[in-house]
């Protein structure tokens, strides 16, 4: 990453720190400006290079940016660049739903509350025409708008298109069950993986979906997976970029304001040096002034205001969980296929499945576990999703096709409801069905840990995977340990999946049988 030179004026050009944009062909940018312009709250020129790329579309007309990320610091105004992209998608684009959330009830509705002023600014009837219905809105004397007041349930309905905006607190469970064109993940750093995990595969079956993450910082190195894991893909693309090396994640667009350096360092930044604040204030000189930030320096601690107002990170904990290593896990542990941006190193011969369903049966994984051609091990997360009613289909298509050795879930999970449904499905089959013990289970976790640490296995950088290793805690079996399905902020089906196909494909592997090579079965990143 470079960082910017500090600009030689207030009034000057502004320009995030670091910048990925994918290649694109045109955008809505300038409609956006203009729908703006047109609600009385015009964009500042950072606001209107955001919302072009936010809105840049790729020559199939599809969404440059699938994913779209914009750090900057506190009331700079990327509220008005999320509120620009509702109104395109809303007024021009026809998109069915908008979700809108944050991480308090009072900031998703101080959302609704602005954006209903910016329809409101767009209605040109008189007090008196609009004192009928004060629910009803006309923009531009043509576009009705029904305001929903409900509490908790606040948002807006097109009476003569019925899309819908919704805006929504965020939970482990809200927005699962429903389907948005776009997700607007406001304050990102109170977003966590099992929100994430709710909220991101409601835009699966969407033809065109968009998430969008604007924040600040995280608050300390153990929280903020989220956005630690967009600033680690923003790197690592710049990084290829630089060595003229294709990638795989080029959907991602993203925009970070803040200052170089981090927050257990920050003796090594003068916090009182003016000409660094315009980097992470683009708005300063305009709606933010030198002196409300003079003010903020002395009223504020200091590490509220380096992350608050300049934007400084935290370092990131290598591991929030304690357990697995994350600097092994993303480094020699990843497929060397994929870190080039080739498809993943296929695995040889048969494989075993694992089953993992979650405590409260809101998800579920199945994982995969065989050689590759090198002998090496390797792991697989071969499906996941919301709920449980697509597994079992699911799992007895695959073994029909596959042929597993094994097939491994534990009796005392949620998963063994399906104890019936899995011996049916290998009936004729040459899978074994396996039924792990506990000491099965704290068997196979720690098996799974010590072939890490011997870089004996590789994973092909799946998110859902990565975000489960990331965030995994233990629970105790004994003398030994197993993965924890309580914890309540990660989504930990996809490890204990692929930690129980890892042992019974280590029981198995040797079983007489000969079978075509395994399949990859998701043709890319799980999240695209």
């Amino acid at each position: 990453m470079s960082s910017a030179s500090p600009p030689g004026s207030l009034l000057a050009a502004r320009t995030p720190r670091v910048e990925v944009a994918p290649s694109y062909a045109d955008s809505y940018g300038p409609e956006a400006a203009e729908l703006m312009a047109a609600a009385a709250k015009p964009l500042d020129q950072w606001q209107r290079d955001s919302a072009h790329l936010l809105l840049a579309t790729r020559a199939d007309g599809r969404w440059a940016c699938v994913e779209y990320c914009e750090l900057v610091a506190r009331q700079n105004g990327k509220g008005g660049v999320l509120e620009a992209r509702v109104l395109v998608g809303f007024l021009l684009l026809g998109e069915r739903r908008i979700m809108w959330s944050a991480h308090e009830v009072k900031t998703s509705y101080d959302a609704f509350i602005r954006l209903q002023e910016l329809f409101q600014a767009m209605d040109h009837r008189s007090d008196e025409e609009k004192g009928a219905d004060e629910n009803l809105i006309l923009v531009d004397g043509q576009i009705p708008i029904k305001v929903v007041n409900t509490n908790g349930r606040e948002g807006f309905v097109r009476l003569d298109t019925k899309q819908r905006i919704r805006f929504i607190a965020r939970s482990k469970s809200s927005g699962r069950g429903m389907t948005g064109d776009v997700n607007i993940i406001d304050e990102t750093f109170a977003y966590t993986a099992a929100q994430h995990a709710a909220l991101f595969p409601t835009m699966m079956a969407r033809p065109n979906p968009q998430i969008i993450y604007t924040s600040t910082p995280p608050l300390d190195s153990a929280s903020g997976d989220i956005l630690h894991n967009l600033r680690a893909r923003a790197e690592a693309i710049l990084e290829a970029l630089r060595e003229g090396r294709a990638t795989r994640d080029n959907k991602l667009g993203y925009r970070d304001w803040g200052l170089d350096g981090d927050l257990d360092h920050l003796d090594r930044i003068d916090l009182d040096d003016q000409t660094l604040w315009p980097q992470p204030n683009p708005s300063m000189g305009g709606r933010i002034s030198v002196e409300i930030i003079e003010q903020a320096r002395i009223s504020l601690p200091t590490l509220e205001f380096a992350r608050e107002v300049l934007c400084i990170w935290p370092r990131r904990r290598k591991s929030r969980g304690g357990v697995i290593d994350m600097d092994r896990w993303n480094g020699p542990l990843l497929d060397e296929r994929v870190k080039a941006g080739l498809d993943p190193t296929p695995m040889v011969g048969r494989v075993a499945l694992g089953v993992g369903v979650s405590l409260d049966r809101s998800s579920a994984s199945v994982g995969a576990a065989g050689r590759r051609p090198d002998e090496l091990l390797a792991i697989e997360r071969v499906e996941g999703g919301t709920g449980t009613r697509w597994l079992i289909p699911f799992v007895k298509k695959v073994v029909a096709a596959q042929n597993p050795v094994a097939l491994v879930y534990d009796p005392s999970s949620p998963a063994g409801a399906f104890a019936a449904d899995f011996e049916e499905l290998v009936k004729g089959t040459d899978t074994v069905l396996m039924q792990v013990t506990a000491r099965d289970n704290a068997q196979a976790s720690g098996a799974l840990m010590n072939l890490m640490e011997a870089e004996q296995v590789r994973h092909i950088g799946q998110t859902p995977l990565t975000l489960a290793a990331e965030g995994a805690t233990t629970r105790p079996l004994g003398d030994a340990w197993a993965w924890d399905r309580r914890n309540p902020t990660v989504d930990v089906t996809s490890l204990d999946a692929v930690t129980l196909a890892l042992h019974g494909f280590r029981e198995h592997e040797h079983d007489d049988s000969e079978i075509e090579p395994w399949i990859y079965f998701e043709g890319g990143e799980d999240d695209e």
